[in-house]
């Protein structure tokens, strides 16, 4: 089981690293694509996502450092998280507004508005599985079953890890 939960917060971390990039590139690709303007309410809601990414990089590789026997990964990188919430939620906000901007602006439909709503969207929901509640279920099977079983949500690690070391503060 140890073994499995290395190999899959290996993945993890690296995943959420490469999406910090990746995600506003093919954002970029599919609006341009569509010959659409990448602009700044589009940049703004990109940014949020892309800043939620960085957070969740940070948290699950600590987390995996943990796992494979640095002990003290988590705690060194709990006091920035910590700070890092409330600009999140800042960061959020903007996405947001830059979709409201976006689509207020084009008065439609168009790639770029379609894009800065699931960018922000994308933002608020890291947000909430990283800080609050592990919304991530999908991808491995305890989770999937405790999920089906209508066990409901279970709070995040990087929530729970959180109020422990704000407690102990």
């Amino acid at each position: 089981m140890r073994a499995a939960l290395v190999r899959r917060l290996r993945s993890y971390w690296k995943i959420e690293a490469a999406n910090i990039v990746l995600a506003p590139v093919i954002g970029t690709t599919m609006v341009v694509a569509a010959h659409d303007a990448v602009d700044w309410p589009l940049i703004l809601a990109m940014g949020a996502a892309s800043s939620l990414l960085v957070i969740g990089t940070i948290a699950l590789r600590a987390h995996y450092q943990t796992v494979v026997g640095d002990t003290g990964a988590m705690s060194r990188v709990l006091p920035l998280l910590a700070r890092c919430q409330l600009l999140a939620i800042i960061a959020c906000a903007v996405g947001i507004a830059g979709a409201v901007v976006q689509h207020l602006r084009d008065a439609a439909w168009t790639p770029s508005v379609i894009a800065a709503w699931v960018f922000s969207v994308l933002a608020v929901l890291e947000y909430i599985n990283y800080y609050h509640v592990q919304l991530q279920h999908f991808d491995h099977g305890p989770d999937w079953a405790r999920l089906l079983a209508g066990k409901g949500f279970r709070t995040s690690h990087l929530g729970r890890a959180l109020k422990r070391y704000r407690k102990n503060r």
